[in-house]
């Protein structure tokens, strides 16, 4: 269980020491009530600022995983009553390439929980595609179903903006799903304007 006590914690310490950040994973798919309890939180962090993290929780028990991003990418503790997990930027070694994801600052969104917590927070477009070069693709389909219900133009543009970044190096598959989604969220926008359309052709007539 999240403790919002303890996440209130990080966040100040973040925010008093001038890192920017954002809650990702698990965490943020439970504000959009997309999953159930999280085992752990996900910050998003500035490359930059990783070195500067792990000097400020260096106290806390840290937690060896075996992933594949590199150290100066990744780290996580233990902090109290919960695991954070803090993330500069996204990498995979498939084969003999290299892939590499990074979420920008701008972003980054406040959601404030029913407690009354302000959690500033990356983008669901931004863990789409994340999850997407993870091979997480029950995640991504999660997210993919709720954004259909939402602002089709604001998506399309994070997506597009995303895909196109000369630092992000994605896989074709990723692109082609995302550039798939986006064309998908073209029609479906293209669709409801043509019945609304329709009904107001239909009320002049009546």
């Amino acid at each position: 269980m999240i403790n919002s006590q303890t996440l209130a914690s990080v966040l100040k310490t973040l925010k008093e020491n001038q890192i920017r950040c954002g809650i990702g994973g698990s965490y943020l798919l439970q504000l959009y009530d997309l999953c159930d309890e999280p085992n752990d939180i996900d910050f998003w962090v500035e490359p930059n600022d990783m070195q500067k993290v792990r000097l400020l929780f260096r106290e806390y028990d840290e937690i060896i995983e075996k992933i594949q991003l590199p150290a100066q990418y990744h780290y996580k503790f233990r902090y109290f009553d919960m695991d954070i997990d803090f993330v500069a930027c996204f990498i995979t070694r498939p084969n003999q390439n290299e892939y590499v994801y990074n979420i920008r600052p701008e972003s980054i969104e406040i959601i404030t929980t029913s407690d009354g917590l302000d959690i500033p927070c990356t983008s669901l477009e931004d863990w789409y595609i994340v999850y997407k070069l993870l091979n997480r693709e029950e995640k991504a389909s999660l997210i993919e179903k709720y954004i259909y219900k939402k602002n089709i133009v604001k998506t399309n543009e994070r997506l597009n903006r995303s895909i196109k970044d000369k630092e992000n190096v994605l896989p074709q598959r990723v692109t082609n799903d995302v550039n798939s989604f986006v064309w998908d969220n073209m029609q479906m926008r293209f669709e409801e304007l043509y019945n609304i359309g329709e009904c107001i052709y239909e009320k002049k007539n009546l």
